[in-house]
């Protein structure tokens, strides 16, 4: 569909209408690499309370075995 003439132009009949647009894109990408590090944090953040509980379990284990020793 054809567009009217200066119908992408700023109120100062300059272009500004289309830069815009890039600056509005620019930043949704950069709350979208802002949201991306945070989503690794959370998951980073899981794993190591993951391997902690795990080391929590083996040092349970590893003290009831030497309780059986005794």
């Amino acid at each position: 569909m054809a567009r009217a003439a200066g119908q992408h132009s700023g109120p100062d009949g300059g272009i500004g209408g289309l830069l815009a647009g890039a600056e509005e894109e620019h930043a949704v990408g950069g709350e979208q690499l802002m949201d991306a590090g945070q989503n690794g944090l959370a998951r980073l953040l899981r794993e190591i309370e993951h391997d902690v509980a795990q080391e929590d379990d083996v040092k349970a284990v590893i003290a009831a075995v030497e309780g059986q020793r005794h």
